[in-house]
């Protein structure tokens, strides 16, 4: 074999191990991105405020008494039990935030799409009904009021006042004028994050219990009410309305 045939034969197979180290490299930075995109998403939700040292270390302590596997402080608080034991718990408005995600895609969310979802959510004042459960729900105002009411073009709850209101209507009136967001939607399941694992999860609410009104999940100046669909016919909605009406109002 010539010496220059034994060059370009060292020649290419050097090309050969570089194009593949390039490949491995590529690959590997690819996946880190896609993986740090993930993690970025998922802390968006998440408070800008950190737990200091204090906080972190007690949440670290109860997590590991409690056998939780979630390495993420920042998504928990502690909480006091009625015996003064510790407790920690999914912060209010991480939960809110991954529910409202819940009820506008009607599914699942992931972390990685949960604020372009939020983009959709209600940001003003009133009483605003997610979009799959308008009709239902007017037509659930239908039977146990006085009042007429329609879905304005932002899914606002829009109450056209008679002198023939009943308790339900003037409660509706009252609810309305708050400065708060109220919203509103009817499904059998709710979506928040698992305490133990920090995963997002589905909860069937209404099967685990056919008789519970609703789950609420708030954050400040704004709440959301996900509605029993009532598969089993076990509840009243007329008793349904009032109880979440009360709760708007107290």
């Amino acid at each position: 074999m010539s010496i220059m045939k034994k060059i370009y034969i060292l020649s290419a197979i050097c090309i050969i191990i570089v194009i593949g180290f390039i490949t491995i490299v590529t690959f590997f930075k690819q996946k880190e991105k896609k993986e740090n995109t993930v993690n970025q998403n998922s802390n968006n939700i998440i408070e800008n405020s950190i737990p200091d040292t204090f906080q972190k270390s007690k949440i670290d302590e109860i997590k590991q008494d409690l056998g939780y596997n979630n390495t993420d402080e920042a998504i928990y608080e502690i909480k006091k039990e009625y015996d003064g034991r510790e407790v920690i718990v999914i912060k209010p408005n991480i939960q809110y935030k991954v529910a409202m995600a819940g009820a506008i895609k009607n599914g699942k969310p992931e972390f990685s799409e949960i604020d372009g979802l939020l983009e959709q959510a209600p940001n003003k004042s009133g009483i605003w009904i997610e979009k799959n459960s308008r009709k239902e729900f007017v037509e659930i105002l239908q039977k146990y009021t006085n009042c007429s009411y329609t879905i304005d073009e932002d899914g606002y709850l829009v109450q056209e006042q008679k002198d023939t209101s009943n308790e339900i209507d003037n409660n509706i009136k009252k609810a309305i004028s708050n400065k708060k967001n109220y919203s509103i939607c009817i499904n059998s399941v709710a979506y928040l994050i698992d305490e133990v694992t920090g995963n997002i999860e589905e909860y069937p609410f209404e099967e685990i219990d056919p008789e519970q009104s609703f789950e609420l999940f708030e954050t400040e100046n704004a709440s959301l009410y996900v509605i029993t669909s009532n598969t089993y016919k076990r509840v009243n909605y007329k008793n349904i309305i009032e109880e979440v009406l009360n709760n708007m109002i107290i």
